[in-house]
């Protein structure tokens, strides 16, 4: 008897426990059952209520209807079974997860990225990936380009990875010999890449193009003979191809400009004065074209104090204005990025001016420098109004700000890396305003140097960098 009462009791209870559970009264004996009008979604053949908030492909109906399973290629949506579609057609305010769920667009950036521990590229040759540069496309893939040699004795020639992380296919853009220093890489709205780079053999500059996986076309873009060692390109919204580079001929460095395609371009020389070393382009939306570049008054450089300024130069075709960013006769390697309102960025690295300094040493003379003054050095950032410039230091721990790479994010966000050279370490620093927050890319133990950086459709910060133990190029991934 005590059985019986304990089991009618266990019935009651699991009875009411799913009553519970399912939000609708009917499954106890002597209530009313799950049916029209009692339950906002529908009823299975126990008579258990699965509200609306619960439905799915196998139990779909509303009202208190009779659940019915879905056919293939729909699903529930509101107690009916209606034809499936991409996330990607509906989700017009937001963004689609790699499950096909419509996220808001807070938390698109965050939920798309996908952060890569730092992998190998490619460690076959030697000096593997000390010299890159790195692109990504609108489908997230990454493309390198950079230098190797087949071994100690041999030329440079310039390769191509291409992937995103889980592996990367190889490739050959230009075998030389002793091509590539200086590589710098851009890619337009169809995919194509678009490359610049020094050839050491001609001691000229060289261009090439083509799509990932073809083979590349190659030409010399200026003949000159000693111009192009320093190079930068960019690609504007119709992909007319864009490039700064220095002409080292004659007595006086120059920064040139040269824009078109692979058949045309047509060139301009902006600065005549000692400019053109270390360019940095990018081009607005408007049609302006912005250069950060060094001024090397000096020249060559085997002159005590060479006189060097970061400048920066804005215009189109051949009208350009040009001023100086930074007047410590200092400092050089820049980096430059637009934000959303077109308004330049620019970071650049500051050598400490100190009678020791490398350059007060060429052959033992070190007149001029003994009355060097010290000056802050590191790397430096200025936010550039118009004719006004503003200097913020970012890193001025050693000797630090070699390699800068500076790309702008959603909120207008900066993200740079740049190396450490004392350290071997390739450190990242990003923030609206100053002062940045700073980290180091590099894995721990890695003695590493000569990074890139580029941004990925998700908001992913793309950088490469070359490990000096491993002689080998890695790759890595972090999501802001």
């Amino acid at each position: 008897m005590v059985v019986r009462i304990v089991s009618v009791f266990g019935l009651l209870a699991g009875a009411a426990f799913a009553a519970f559970l399912t939000g609708c009264p009917g499954s106890v004996p002597g209530v009313a059952t799950c049916g029209l009008g009692s339950c906002s979604g529908c009823c299975t053949a126990l008579g258990a209520c699965v509200p609306l908030e619960r439905l799915s492909p196998l139990t779909c109906g509303s009202g208190g209807e009779v659940c019915q399973p879905c056919q293939a290629g729909t699903s529930c949506k509101a107690g009916a079974c209606l034809a499936e579609q991409p996330c990607e057609q509906t989700c017009a305010s937001g963004c689609c997860d790699t499950s096909g769920t419509c996220l808001d667009k807070s938390a698109c950036q965050s939920s798309q990225c996908k952060a890569v521990a730092p992998v190998m590229v490619d460690d076959s040759g030697k000096w593997t990936g000390h010299t890159a540069a790195l692109a990504v496309d609108a489908a997230g893939q990454a493309h390198i380009a950079y230098t190797r040699q087949a071994d100690d004795q041999s030329p440079d020639a310039l390769y191509i990875a291409s992937g995103d992380g889980s592996g990367f296919k190889l490739g050959t853009i230009d075998a030389g010999p002793d091509v590539g220093t200086g590589v710098q890489i851009t890619v337009d709205s169809k995919g194509a890449l678009h490359l610049v780079y020094y050839d050491r053999e001609h001691f000229n500059l060289k261009y090439a193009w083509g799509a990932p996986g073809t083979t590349f076309q190659t030409r010399t873009l200026d003949q000159t003979q000693f111009s192009g060692l320093f190079s930068a390109i960019a690609v504007d919204k119709n992909d007319v191809v864009h490039v700064a580079y220095n002409d080292s001929s004659g007595n006086k460095q120059k920064l040139r400009y040269a824009w078109g395609n692979a058949t045309a371009f047509t060139f301009h020389t902006i600065e005549a004065d000692g400019g053109g070393g270390q360019p940095s382009i990018a081009v607005a939306s408007d049609g302006k074209v912005h250069i950060s570049y060094t001024r090397t008054l000096d020249w060559p450089e085997e002159q005590p104090n060479p006189n060097e300024q970061v400048r920066y130069a804005v215009g189109s075709g051949a009208t350009f204005t040009h001023q100086a960013i930074d007047t410590s006769n200092s400092s050089g390697y820049s980096a430059l990025a637009l934000d959303s309102q077109g308004k330049p960025h620019i970071i650049f690295y500051r050598e400490q001016a100190v009678p020791s300094d490398r350059r007060c040493r060429t052959n033992g003379n070190a007149t001029g420098c003994l009355n060097a003054s010290i000056l802050p050095k590191g790397l430096f950032y200025a936010a550039v109004d118009g004719v006004n410039v503003t200097l913020d230091v970012v890193d001025d721990e050693g000797f630090v700000g070699g390699s800068p790479n500076l790309v702008v994010g959603e909120g207008d966000t900066l993200f740079m890396t740049y190396d450490h050279y004392e350290l071997r370490q390739t450190r990242f620093a990003s923030g609206v305003t100053p002062p940045f927050d700073k980290v180091v890319v590099s894995a721990q133990g890695q003695r590493v140097f000569r990074n890139a950086l580029a941004r990925g459709p998700k908001g992913g910060l793309h950088i490469v960098y070359y490990d000096l133990d491993k002689d080998a190029l890695f790759y890595t991934v972090r999501c802001p």
